[in-house]
């Protein structure tokens, strides 16, 4: 009885040495990045790292002065289930209250990033690993269990999981469970990144095709003008046939352009309108703001800021540390230990042990083939290891790939911008001498003004292109560097784009001139 009381002493103290850490705080024990600016991205950084109420205030910080943030309401609900408490929140205002119109830029990102389900799954990811990593953190060590047979004399206490596995093993698993977060966490980050980067493409495809609208409208009254005096012309032999072919082709050419930008701003108003959680064929009026392009000072500014900031290193980066600590895991695994106390013959737990009847000691459980499946397991993990330290260093190489074309992309937009802005001065120039011929001159000099006012249409689309295509250039350098969307300014619109009068009506002042009779006798002249 004695040795069974002392027994039992020495379980007892090695179950509170094996739960002691438990008692610790459930958190990512590495050192964590600095908090966003952002409310919603501080929360979710404090709620990763364990600091509850701090995420708590911030929660409540972003549903008071955004409520139709849907995945701030769910981070909010798992803060408070982890709390061990429920939270009743009012549902979410209709979108249509909180949309200005016209709605900024900023607005409409704020609405994707809050209800987007892609972004609200990734969420869901995260509370699912952080809920992982209390279970490592609790998952470990001895577990204590007396049993008894319902008999006077039988008594059986047995200690199952090894105490030795639990001490060794704790560290990597919690180690895994961290690496797990971490890749949940970079995951959400690249998510996040590749909605707004949809989002933001669509935002400048809707402003581009808006104003290449209003451009080919006018171009296209223009073209119409241009068919109809040559058709007089060609009716009259002072125009070849070949030369109104071309008008007409010209013709057809503008209104299918005109066609097309019909179609991408209707394309991009049911992007965005899908993106927002919204009815795609619902209305959207945008204000026209100019993406501010930031460019790095050298190219390899741009590569080291991919490589430091980019979630699809760093989610590589943590499956590889997960891997090594698995690894470690079953390098380090220990056959299963059970001490068993038996008092009394009667018990059948003691029969087989080291003694029949009263009997105290180890054994040892273990499968026979433990050694050869460890050592096939170690080479499997082992392999696995390697393979993820070849996909981090692809990721590497493919980042600086990706940094380089784009700043070269940036460049080379910047520098076709430069020639359309010069293609555009002097088409307008050229209109404003064939204008000022037309005021004072005969009559052929109106076809001229208005092949003159069709080029500079011509050359103010190209602008118009060329400006955007900088713009999405720059937001490319900024996604391969992993700045989206926090750095993302914008400004007012383009300084550097002046409004074009592509008025076709003739000037007030000019003089009737008239190349033939039968032309005054048309009557919508």
């Amino acid at each position: 009885m004695v040795a069974i009381t002392h027994h039992l002493r020495f379980l007892c103290g090695m179950l509170a040495l094996g739960l002691l850490p438990a008692c610790a705080t459930v958190g990512v024990r590495k050192a964590p990045p600095p908090l966003p600016a952002d409310p919603f991205e501080r929360a979710l950084m404090a709620y990763v790292r364990g600091d509850l109420e701090q995420a708590t205030a911030d929660l409540q910080e972003v549903i008071r002065s955004h409520p139709e943030d849907l995945r701030a309401r769910d981070l909010l609900q798992a803060v408070y289930q982890e709390k061990g408490g429920s939270l009743a929140l009012s549902p979410p205002p209709p979108l249509t209250l909180l949309l200005p119109q016209p709605a900024s830029p900023e607005r409409i990102m704020q609405i994707v990033l809050g209800r987007n389900p892609e972004i609200r799954k990734a969420i869901f990811q995260i509370i699912e690993a952080r809920a992982r990593l209390r279970e490592a953190q609790v998952d470990f060590g001895p577990e204590f269990s007396l049993l008894t047979r319902f008999h006077p004399l039988g008594v059986f206490t047995t200690l199952t999981q090894s105490i030795l596995d639990g001490i060794w093993g704790r560290k990597a698993r919690m180690h895994q469970a961290e690496e797990s977060l971490l890749a949940s966490v970079a995951n959400y980050t690249r998510v996040r990144m590749a909605i707004l980067d949809s989002a933001l493409n669509s935002y400048l495809q809707f402003l581009e095709a808006e104003e290449l609208i209003e451009v080919l409208k006018a171009e296209l009254q223009v073209r119409e003008e241009q068919r109809r005096v040559a058709s007089l012309r060609s009716q009259h032999g002072t125009l070849l046939s070949p030369d109104l072919l071309a008008i007409e082709q010209g013709l057809a050419a503008t209104q299918q352009k005109l066609a097309e930008a019909r179609k991408s701003l209707e394309v991009a108003r049911t992007t965005l309108n899908g993106l927002m959680g919204r009815r795609v064929d619902a209305p959207l009026s945008l204000q026209p703001k100019r993406v501010v392009v930031a460019v790095p000072e050298d190219v390899r500014q741009a590569i080291t800021r991919a490589r430091s900031q980019r979630p699809e290193l760093q989610e590589a980066q943590a499956q590889l540390a997960e891997a090594q600590a698995g690894h470690e895991i079953i390098r380090t695994r220990l056959p299963r230990i059970e001490l068993r106390t038996t008092y009394g013959a009667s018990s059948r737990e003691g029969r087989g042990d080291f003694f029949m009847g009263s009997s105290t000691g180890l054994r040892f459980s273990t499968p026979l083939l433990i050694w050869p499946l460890q050592k096939a397991r170690s080479a499997r993990e082992a392999a696995l290891v390697k393979q993820l330290e070849m996909e981090v260093a692809a990721w590497q190489t493919r980042l600086a790939v990706e940094a380089v074309e784009a700043y070269q992309k940036l460049q080379e937009a910047q520098k076709r911008f430069v020639t359309a802005v010069k293609q555009s001065e002097e088409a307008r120039e050229a209109l404003r001498i064939a204008r000022a011929v037309d005021r004072w001159g005969k009559g052929e000099e109106r076809f001229t003004l208005l092949a003159a006012q069709i080029k500079q249409s011509e050359a103010h689309q190209q602008l118009i292109r060329r400006d955007y295509a900088i713009q999405r250039a720059s937001l490319q350098l900024q996604r391969v560097m992993g700045t989206l969307p926090e750095r993302v300014i914008f400004t007012s619109p383009a300084p550097n784009r002046q409004e074009e009068d592509r008025s076709p009506r003739p000037h007030p002042d000019r003089a009737l001139w008239a190349w033939h009779p039968a032309f005054l006798q048309e009557p919508q002249e």
